[in-house]
């Protein structure tokens, strides 16, 4: 600090100095004083190539001179190096960045000492004309686009899942890219950080109104030049511009794009940490991003995309992790590329080893899979074919008549939770007046083995919403209620039942893990096998209620599951599935824990500035 001022040093683009401004009111408000020193950096200095292109020209150039540097970090600090310049020659107290800019590796004598005011993650795409709706909802009509990006990212998943789109190379600040888009020939559409449009829009929109405040922050050739941004942003949004996010589950962003980062000076990391109000679980989800970055040794060299948001379930907070990495993709030549696209799951007080073992995935490397199940060799073989080692462990049966209460000879309803459940119903059934299927599948089967017609199916695939169902076929709060299926299940929706009075009888027929298995013909010790990290695979809730009552499970297996309610069984117990597969296909199953999945979310949503 120097006379009482935090000096805060920043890209002289509009945009960094909107965030910045945005950063300043923010300490104004906490009665400090600032001053802001704008700097031009290297990334907005050459503008005549990608900046992939350069960062490989760098790394070529250090190859040839057989130089001992650590390739890794080259490449990189495009747009930040001038600024940490700045703060390591104490031209200033802290530096603001767009966080996805800020390498995970930085110079002695800095940190990274704040994630702050996220917001948007996603990407937009920009169009001169409003798209037809089925051109939104259908990725092959995109292809009539020829869309402007620079970032190796982008035009790698493009060309994942839109080969035929036609890309065109667009460098230069936010104002120059969308002024190309409005005045360059043969350009169409523009892919940018959802963030940094919404971020500009609302600088420009009060610029005329605080213009005399934020002036006296910066030095008089700055302010010059945002009055001429300003006067080619009111010219760019006088013209009519289209703006379409697209869902980031679909195309994972940049690696922290929409948080802006602050560094400082290690000395001063102490000093400068009350500036800036924490969040535990942006700070979490923050830190596993960067450290997936930095093992990966990624920039913007690398076309790699990650999105990670927060979620819950059972009580259980934990983050959700989609994954895009192009192996060996190279935008200048013609060879076949390894794409990797996953999404994976992880506690927010994650273990180093499931980091490690997410980054090995990226990388390439197959784990063994354990698939606990009734066999199901279209599963089996396709993990084999796709070099995944597979080991069956087969369920063995147990009648549910020994283990179920003696029926009653008439029920108001009976909920069905599963096919399973179906395949083990008594030999003479009960007198039943409405029924209930927990999912569609579940209902079809239940008709064609059972000829049962008057079946009710809830919208939402769980137990809750079966409860529901069945307070509405019923008024008397006292009625009897079968259930069939495993209860551990769809515990809330019994639960809920017996709160409101309901009479419920649970019929569990069910299949459950031997508690000797044989080992993979590799293995001998059945300690060191369960040590071992590997995938291990239900597809049922009553199997994986097996492995937890016979204590298999370990930090090191990746837990994979088939819909929400075999899921709900791990997450009851407080254990966080790796991956939850949607779909009943087990070779849609078998590919998304391969990590190529042909699945696409592609979801956009119109908005307007």
């Amino acid at each position: 600090m120097h006379n009482n001022t935090i000096r805060i040093l920043t890209r002289d683009s509009f945009l960094a100095l909107a965030q910045t401004i945005q950063v300043t009111d923010y300490l104004m408000k906490k009665g400090l004083k600032v001053d802001i020193k704008a700097l031009k950096t290297s990334g907005d200095i050459k503008l005549d190539a990608p900046l992939y292109q350069i960062a490989q020209e760098k790394i070529d150039i250090k190859e040839n001179l057989n130089s001992a540097t650590d390739l890794s970090k080259e490449g990189k600090a495009f747009f930040t190096k001038e600024l940490e310049d700045g703060l390591l020659n104490n031209e200033g107290d802290l530096a603001i960045h767009s966080l996805k800019d800020l390498p995970t590796a930085l110079p002695d004598g800095l940190v990274f000492s704040s994630a702050i005011m996220p917001v948007e993650s996603s990407d937009t795409l920009v169009t001169l004309e409003k798209l037809p709706e089925e051109m939104v909802e259908q990725l092959k009509y995109l292809n009539s686009l020829v869309i402007g990006t620079s970032s190796l990212r982008r035009i790698s998943a493009i060309k994942r899942w839109l080969p035929d789109t036609k890309l065109l190379s667009v460098r230069g600040n936010l104002v120059t890219r969308l002024e190309k888009l409005l005045h360059q020939k043969g350009i169409n559409g523009l892919l940018l950080a959802t963030a940094g449009l919404k971020r500009l829009y609302a600088f420009y929109k009060l610029w005329d109104e605080k213009r005399e405040t934020w002036i006296k922050l910066l030095d008089s050739s700055i302010s010059d030049r945002i009055d001429t941004d300003f006067k080619r942003l009111t010219d760019i949004f006088n013209q009519k511009l289209f703006f379409y996010e697209i869902d980031s589950r679909a195309f994972p962003p940049a690696v922290s794009q929409g948080v802006l980062g602050v560094e400082t000076r290690s000395i001063d990391q102490i000093r400068l940490s009350d500036l800036f109000d924490r969040n535990e679980l942006l700070d979490n989800r923050i830190q596993l991003e960067r450290q997936l970055l930095s093992k990966l040794e990624a920039g913007c060299h690398i076309p790699y995309g990650n999105h990670v948001q927060l979620q819950n379930f059972k009580n259980n907070d934990y983050f959700q992790i989609t994954t895009f990495y192009a192996r060996n993709f190279n935008p200048e030549k013609t060879t076949k590329v390894d794409y990797f696209t996953a999404e994976r799951l992880v506690s927010v007080n994650y273990n180093q080893k499931l980091v490690e073992t997410l980054v090995n995935e990226i990388k390439g490397e197959h784990f063994p899979v354990i698939f606990c199940g009734l066999k199901n060799d279209d599963f089996i073989n396709s993990m084999n074919n796709k070099k995944f080692l597979t080991h069956h462990i087969p369920l063995i049966k147990i009648e549910a008549n020994l283990n179920s209460p003696k029926l009653l000879e008439k029920y108001d309803v009976a909920v069905v939770v599963s096919k399973n459940s179906v395949d083990h119903f008594p030999e003479t059934l009960p007198q039943i007046d409405h029924w209930v299927s927990v999912g569609e599948k579940t209902g079809e089967y239940l008709q064609s083995k059972k000829n049962i017609l008057n079946i009710t199916i809830p919208t939402i695939n769980d137990g809750f919403s079966s409860a529901k169902s069945v307070q509405e076929l019923t008024a008397d709060k006292s009625a009897n209620v079968i259930w069939f299926g495993a209860l551990n299940g769809k515990k809330d929706g019994i639960d809920l039942l017996k709160s409101k009075g309901y009479n419920i009888t649970v019929y569990e027929g069910y299949q459950t893990l031997p508690e000797k298995y044989k080992l993979p013909d590799s293995e001998s010790n059945h300690e060191d096998f369960l040590d071992k990290t590997a995938w291990w695979v239900f597809t049922s809730p009553s199997s994986a209620q097996s492995y937890i009552d016979q204590k298999l499970h370990r930090n090191s297996h990746l837990i994979s599951v088939i819909g929400n309610t075999t899921a709900e069984v791990f997450f009851i117990n407080g254990i966080i599935p790796y991956h939850i597969s949607g779909k009943s296909d087990v070779k849609i199953m078998a590919e998304e824990i391969a990590g190529v999945s042909s699945q696409n979310k592609w979801k956009t949503k119109q908005w307007s500035l």
